[in-house]
């Protein structure tokens, strides 16, 4: 049986991360956090964002990325929510 996720532990890591204001620092707070197989799948769910953002298919996001179809209808659907997390953080990027 999978154990809830506590929501004040998920708030914790996000401050963690949000207090962090170089790239540098990230990377190794990110290298100590998360296994190389944890950060390859965030950085492929990432370029599938911006893949899709871009236009593309998802046959050719999954081709690139090698997420699955369903993944990437996840990831498309919060896209088009009104407020998501992804544009904000696109915009504050471009």
């Amino acid at each position: 049986m999978r154990k809830k996720i506590n929501s004040e532990d998920i708030d914790e890591v996000l401050m963690a991360l949000a207090c962090i204001d170089n790239i540098k620092d990230m990377r190794y707070f990110t290298y100590d956090l998360f296994t190389e197989k944890e950060l390859h799948l965030i950085s492929m769910r990432w370029k599938a964002v911006r893949m899709l953002k871009g236009g593309f298919s998802y046959s050719q996001i999954t081709s690139v990325t090698g997420l699955s179809s369903a993944t990437i209808a996840r990831l498309a659907r919060r896209l088009h929510d009104r407020v998501n997390g992804f544009d904000i953080v696109l915009n504050e990027l471009l």
